[in-house]
């Protein structure tokens, strides 16, 4: 979920997504959540502690091997990449 957050910010190149698919599915990982509802997958997210302040904080790739936190990340952001990896 993650990748695709940075994506959908353009943090990251959509190539680096698709590498990280094709490499999880030759691995025989799983490359899409769960469906689940919104409601409590935002309760979730605001209980976990990276969260300040009611603000969604995501540790976010930025470049291959690299990784930023990146505060306030907007919820419908957050959530319209759960829906792009198959929810």
């Amino acid at each position: 979920m993650c990748i695709a957050i940075a994506e959908r910010l353009n943090r990251i190149e959509p190539e680096v997504t698709q590498r990280q698919a094709r490499l999880l599915e030759l691995l025989q990982l799983p490359t899409t959540p769960p469906r689940l509802n919104e409601h409590d997958v935002l309760s979730v997210m605001r209980r976990d502690k990276k969260t300040t302040g009611g603000r969604l904080r995501f540790i976010l790739p930025s470049k291959m091997g690299h990784v930023e936190l990146l505060n306030d990340v907007d919820a419908a952001d957050a959530l319209s990449a759960l829906k792009a990896d198959g929810n």
